[in-house]
């Protein structure tokens, strides 16, 4: 489905550049020197299109533990969403202090060809369990954009269990 909807803004953005350029093409046979409004607007509708902020989340679980140093820092990687195109990671921070691990920052983050979607992180719960393990909990909502405004609003949560060596 991730896929049908990119496709979907892909066409609909090759249609709206070729309306412009049909439109250009028609003012210079017609001789006019200038530029309407209407196609300067496309064409900066079509650049704000593709031009998106690279959208990562931070949760901070722990500040406390920001004392520790650096070396003490372990990250592990999640794959929540994988497609084709493009995937939705998490990267979980955790710092090792007196026999455990405790987590401290989430830095959740869409990667790849992400056109026409958004995603805002809203709450991440881990727990640890007895074997060095700790079952997570991420839930956010995947926006699917058109034109950079938001179409729809997908609820989206992940659960599972990490394994921290």
């Amino acid at each position: 489905m991730y896929l049908i909807w990119q496709l979907i803004n892909i066409l609909i953005t090759l249609l709206i550049l070729f309306l412009g350029v049909k439109f250009i093409i028609n003012f210079k046979k017609h001789k006019l020197k200038t530029i309407s409004y209407t196609a300067v607007t496309l064409v900066l509708l079509l650049i704000s299109n593709f031009i998106q902020e690279e959208n990562n989340e931070k949760i901070v679980l722990n500040t406390e533990e920001k004392t520790l140093t650096e070396a003490s820092t372990d990250n592990k990687s999640l794959k929540l969403i994988n497609t084709p195109l493009f995937d939705l990671n998490a990267d979980i921070a955790f710092v090792a202090a007196s026999n455990n691990t405790i987590p401290t920052e989430v830095i959740s983050k869409l990667t790849g060809f992400s056109y026409g979607f958004d995603w805002d992180l809203q709450t991440v719960n881990i727990i640890p369990n007895e074997d060095k393990t700790y079952t997570y909990k991420i839930t956010g909502n995947l926006d699917w954009c058109l034109f950079g405004l938001s179409f729809y609003t997908q609820a989206k949560e992940f659960s599972g269990t990490l394994v921290i060596e």
